[in-house]
């Protein structure tokens, strides 16, 4: 996405000079951006650094965070971000005006659903959510192979999840109601209540405390962030991953 009131142009290869000549005199970029600094934002900042010479500054957080500042700064005349990504948000954004159009030079490539009929955003990633297991303290055979084990009553209080947020709570019941509603056809309106009752009653705790050893399951994880894990301390793996 890019800030209405400072806006840099798209692929490098086709950057008009004018543009990035006045990028260079004015010496630095910033970034704001909820993907993980390492692994991401760090080789980004540094790649661009090093083919054009100018300084980027970034700031790392949540998307939630990153639209409520901009639309801030966007109010209060004094937009900070060049350029900023999010997970989350885009309607406010747009109504709030704090959004310029643009074309990247390589939507053409992309498939309808990856971007914006009005110029407004493109995508840049897919993010793969999944229930995340931790393996010190789930064996193989006790694993659940689909959504509906979630709801076996030797879950209750097991699992954790991000209240509010797209990798948890709102992302986790977005993807898996639709998928629910449509093998339930069948199902009486007296067992739709009770297995609705026996959710909200076993409902996941807030997962604060997800990456210690407290909790077996959290729920909506990022497949990124699961292999980061399960790399550094093969704790955790992700419910769609094998054993």
């Amino acid at each position: 996405m890019r800030s209405r009131e400072r806006c840099r142009a798209g692929k490098a290869a086709e950057i008009d000079p004018q543009i990035v000549a006045a990028a260079k005199k004015e010496g630095r970029v910033t970034l704001y951006s909820p993907l993980i600094v390492d692994q991401v934002v760090r080789p980004l900042v540094a790649a661009f650094r090093a083919k054009y010479g100018i300084q980027v500054d970034f700031i790392r957080m949540d998307s939630d965070a990153v639209v409520l500042k901009v639309i801030n700064e966007y109010r209060a005349h004094r937009a900070t971000a060049d350029v900023f990504t999010t997970s989350l948000g885009i309607e406010p954004l747009i109504a709030s005006g704090a959004l310029r159009k643009f074309r990247s030079a390589n939507v053409d490539e992309l498939p309808a659903q990856y971007k914006d009929p009005n110029g407004y955003w493109v995508a840049d990633r897919v993010y793969v959510l999944e229930p995340a297991i931790n393996t010190k303290l789930v064996p193989v055979s006790e694993r659940p192979k689909s959504f509906e084990d979630l709801l076996d009553p030797k879950w209750a209080g097991k699992m954790a999840w991000r209240p509010a947020n797209l990798t948890g709570s709102t992302g986790f019941i977005a993807a898996c109601s639709p998928a629910w509603a449509r093998r339930r056809d069948g199902v009486s309106e007296e067992a739709r209540q009770a297995e609705g009752r026996a959710y909200c009653r076993e409902r996941p705790r807030r997962a604060r405390s997800s990456r210690g050893r407290r909790y077996p399951m959290a729920l909506a994880m990022t497949n990124h962030n699961v292999e980061i894990s399960r790399e550094k301390a093969r704790r955790w793996t992700g419910f769609l991953s094998r054993a």
